[in-house]
């Protein structure tokens, strides 16, 4: 039997226990829970059979090379050497006797939201807003606070509008008080003062998704990098995405790569949620029926 090597740095650490018996294996997966298909191998939840602990398991099926078992090795060791709240934690790793080319690494928490998964959910949030629109309710302050992410018994999130306090009933050439949004999602219009329509909320949700775009693509740093172009120390930097429009969506063209089709459109989207002109601007409706269309 193959067994795996480990780096000799943390081999007084780590180790991958034999089970002679799948009955013997203390993680039992539960099986309400779907599985999730990794860049390199399968991960499902599993529960301790001793006090109900919950672990997430990445299998590694089929691990027939050494090349594959060292890169199993590789991720053991370097995740034994990590130690911080934000990062996986190793619990242990095993196989079962009668099973050696499959591997088991057990970690810490089980966490199956992901943020790729929550800009997946991106049509139901428009879904949300398409139904607010449609009985003619304005938002007036969507930005990140006041979306929530809801945890669904099926292991995926559900995005939530929230906040409702400053929301309004929209009516046509009706008055409207500009100054009630987050000020630094305000869409041009209501910066200018001018005719606000329900538009408005589809610039404070683009401002949103462009954030959510960037970190999915460059992490934390995007986000921050963006994040700059209208809010820094700059004396005459007005805090507001849409006074200093042109840096923040040159910025976002730079961060977002277009490598594949569905990149492109989805960027080609979030810039049309984000066109100074509300007439020119998307609406929900189109917004809704675009991102249902992206692969």
């Amino acid at each position: 039997m193959p067994m795996l090597k480990i780096c000799s740095a943390h081999q007084d650490r780590i180790y991958v226990h034999t089970f002679t018996e799948a009955e013997k294996v203390p993680y039992e997966e539960d099986l309400n829970i779907p599985r999730a298909q990794g860049s390199f191998g399968i991960v499902y939840k599993a529960v301790s059979t001793t006090n109900n602990t919950v672990f997430a398991v990445k299998m590694f099926k089929k691990v027939h090379s050494s090349e594959q078992r060292d890169m199993i090795s590789k991720e053991l060791a370097l995740l034994d050497r990590c130690n911080h709240p934000n990062l996986l934690t190793l619990v242990g790793a095993y196989q079962l006797h009668d099973d050696p080319h499959t591997y088991y690494m057990v970690i810490q928490p089980w966490a199956p939201c992901t943020l790729e998964m929550f800009i997946r959910e991106k049509d139901r949030l428009a879904d949300g807003l398409d139904y607010l629109h449609g009985h003619l309710i304005k938002h007036k302050d969507i930005k990140p606070n006041n979306v929530l992410l809801s945890k669904e018994s099926a292991g995926g999130i559900r995005p939530i509008i929230a906040d409702f306090g400053e929301s309004k009933v929209f009516r046509e050439g009706g008055t409207t008080n500009y100054s009630n949004s987050t000020y630094e999602y305000l869409a041009p219009e209501q910066v200018d003062h001018t005719d606000s329509s329900l538009k408005a909320d589809v610039w404070q949700m683009g401002c949103c998704l462009a954030f959510l775009v960037v970190i999915l693509n460059k992490g934390s740093q995007g986000s921050w990098d963006l994040w700059e172009t209208f809010n820094n120390d700059d004396s005459n930097c007005s805090c507001r995405i849409s006074t200093e429009f042109e840096k923040f969506i040159k910025t976002l063209r730079k961060l977002c790569p277009k490598n594949t089709y569905s990149e492109e459109c989805l960027l080609w989207i979030v810039t049309g949620m984000l066109e100074p002109l509300p007439t020119a601007r998307l609406d929900i409706r189109a917004v809704r029926e675009l991102l249902s269309q992206l692969p």
